[in-house]
């Protein structure tokens, strides 16, 4: 009988550690782009309410993307009296 620790050489990227990692990594990524599309929606919301016409340029590391919509939704909020 194999054991599954054994299945594969030690540091393989196939081992299930390695695997586990891999789906909980693609599952937040997942998550951010929700996240991040639910966040854009929010904005053309406020956007429309306001009156404000923006063009918005995403940064490209996908780590500052979502802190750049919430600061762009914090400006446009303040415009509503």
């Amino acid at each position: 009988m194999v054991r599954a620790s054994a299945c594969h050489a030690e540091g393989c990227e196939f081992e299930p550690r390695h695997v586990r990692h891999k789906i909980k990594k693609i599952m937040n990524t997942q998550e951010q782009a929700r996240l991040q599309q639910r966040l854009e929606d929010v904005l053309d919301s406020l956007c429309k309410i306001t009156g404000r016409d923006i063009f918005v340029m995403l940064p490209e590391k996908r780590e500052e993307r979502i802190p750049y919509i919430k600061e762009e939704i914090k400006k446009t909020l303040d415009l509503i009296k």
